[in-house]
């Protein structure tokens, strides 16, 4: 092994081990015609270097994927018992738009509803001008175009900016099996701040023979 390569691939140069331009004479024709021991150190070093930065690229997507999983809603699974039947989808936010849908899983296939109370609270910077109960056919689809509206109040008064508002609404309205009930809730204008919670209650029934 002539000098320059014994120089760059000697065992006793620790430098090499934390910066890897000290491998750059490893690289050297001369070096490479050789047969030294150093080699299987060196593909053993880039190896070691390649799965570092896949490790660190995995933790990256991990935060991510954990990132976006904390933002997502999560949905609470529906309670029933006998004919009872309450769901509580969790909150809904919706800032910056002028509308702001609360929906709920889909109703069992085999019984029809009665939607008898309708429970939700908004939180927005613009005042809420109607709020109503329907459903639709899949979920996130439009209205099947039987719709019941949900009072609120005449007068609200903004705290901070933002106005709150709770509603316990008797709705006493029937859904089909299979469909998918929301609450839809319109401001007057965008809202910077649009956060719905809402919550249903009812009896099912069984279909007519």
């Amino acid at each position: 092994m002539d000098e320059a390569c014994r120089k760059s691939c000697s065992n006793d140069q620790p430098a090499r081990r934390a910066d890897p331009a000290a491998f750059q004479g490893c690289l050297q024709p001369s070096c490479i015609d050789e047969t030294c021991s150093f080699l299987s150190e060196c593909a053993s070093y880039f190896l070691i270097l390649e799965a570092q930065a896949y490790l660190a690229r995995f933790a990256q997507c991990l935060t991510l994927v954990t990132a976006l999983a904390a933002a997502m809603p999560v949905d609470a699974a529906s309670a029933i018992y006998g004919n009872y039947y309450d769901e509580t989808p969790g909150l809904q936010h919706c800032d910056g738009a002028a509308m702001c849908n609360c929906r709920f899983s889909q109703l069992p296939p085999n019984k029809l509803i009665i939607i008898k109370k309708v429970h939700f609270r908004f939180e927005t910077s613009t005042p809420v001008v109607r709020a109503y109960l329907s459903a639709s056919a899949t979920q996130g689809g439009p209205t099947l175009g039987r719709y019941v509206p949900l009072a609120i109040p005449n007068t609200v008064t903004a705290q901070n900016g933002v106005y709150f508002v709770t509603i316990d609404a008797d709705a006493q309205w029937l859904f089909g099996q299979g469909r998918f009930p929301y609450v839809e809730v319109d401001a007057t204008n965008t809202s910077s701040t649009f956060i719905v919670d809402c919550a249903i209650r009812g009896e099912l029934i069984d279909p007519l023979p």
